[in-house]
């Protein structure tokens, strides 16, 4: 039953009976850009549900109908919602109804399945009526107003909601997501790489592996490249191919290992911002009560998850490979290495 559910809302299904025409970046050989029309819902222009988008509007919600799918994609879209946090939101919001800490009188539209009500609320959220004013706060801030069980169902970090990508069965996303400038951004630490087939169990060489995939993705996002031409093209991790790019279009001649400490110098910036904002130590490098304390029920990575210790474990690793103490800041030293000094006084003042 749920292959048939799933297959409703593939990638597949959409190209096959809705996509209309690609409007992907000029030579794209990727070419992830579609539109999409959908005549019952008066869409002739919408953009193609994504990957992120589906985990975010359909599975997690138990919705399977791909029109109202795209039709929720499409007013977050035009209202200038991100799908991954508010599918995560509403789904958030669905589960405390599940276990009555929200009931009918709060919202109408907050059984799992109900793809009329998922359409609904996000033309709720964007004009902050009725329960979409407490969605349009996000999880975090809902789970305040509600019973500290709320705490339990909340899955994110520093306050930004979890992507498709398993804090539990990917060791690299725990500590990745843990470390994240951002919170819980797929786009600070990658998952491309753990994406083997082998749900490996041990955690042996993944803090070094988070850290350097964060120069990776720091170093990208400064370059403006798309993330998945430059990981399918160049290559996950900062290699040689980056430097001699970067030479070729600057006239510096930089070596893979000078390209590397950019990255790194742009993640501990980043880094210092955030403490100087108390947002940024070991108290805060932490993940929800879901992935540390309920193991992964079924499927492919039936049992995983990161416990408190495994998340301290690695957390120790990943401040000893950054040169960072042990509250999750940049030591005097590193901050001299990486040329920040100047820059982290004005950043503290």
């Amino acid at each position: 039953e749920m292959c048939i559910r799933d297959r409703a809302v593939s990638g597949e299904t959409l190209y096959e009976e809705y996509v209309t025409e690609d409007t992907t970046c000029a030579n794209c050989a990727v070419k992830c850009g579609k539109h999409v029309s959908v005549e019952s819902e008066g869409i002739t222009e919408g953009k193609i549900p994504e990957f992120e988008s589906l985990f975010g509007t359909a599975t997690l919600q138990e919705v399977y109908d791909p029109e109202r799918v795209i039709k929720a994609n499409d007013l977050c879209d035009r209202l200038g919602m991100d799908t991954i946090s508010w599918g995560v939101t509403v789904a958030f919001a669905r589960e405390c109804y599940e276990k009555g800490l929200l009931d009918d009188d709060d919202s109408p539209h907050l059984e799992f399945g109900d793809a009329d009500g998922l359409v609904e609320l996000a033309r709720q959220t964007a004009e902050r009526e009725d329960f979409g004013d407490d969605l349009a706060e996000g999880s975090f801030r809902l789970a305040e107003s509600l019973d500290d069980e709320a705490d339990r169902y909340l899955y994110g970090a520093k306050g930004l909601e979890f992507a498709a990508h398993s804090a539990r069965g990917l060791k690299g996303m725990s500590i990745g997501y843990a470390t994240a400038t951002r919170g819980g951004s797929h786009h600070d630490t990658r998952p491309t790489l753990q994406y083997d087939g082998n749900h490996d169990e041990t955690t042996e060489g993944t803090p070094e592996f988070a850290a350097r995939t964060q120069h990776f993705t720091a170093l990208g996002d400064s370059l403006t490249q798309c993330r998945f031409v430059s990981e399918a093209g160049w290559g996950a991790q900062i290699n040689e191919r980056y430097a001699e790019a970067i030479t070729l279009a600057t006239g510096w001649d930089l070596s893979t290992e000078d390209v590397e400490a950019i990255g790194e110098r742009i993640y501990n910036l980043e880094r210092l911002i955030n403490v100087a904002r108390g947002v940024a130590d070991r108290g805060t490098d932490t993940l929800p009560h879901r992935t540390m304390h309920e193991p992964i029920p079924d499927g492919p990575s039936e049992g995983m998850y990161c416990p408190p210790e495994e998340l301290e474990g690695m957390l120790d690793e990943y401040y000893e490979f950054r040169g960072w103490n042990d509250n999750g800041h940049p030591t005097t030293d590193t901050v001299e290495r990486l040329d920040l000094s100047d820059v982290a006084e004005r950043v503290a003042d």
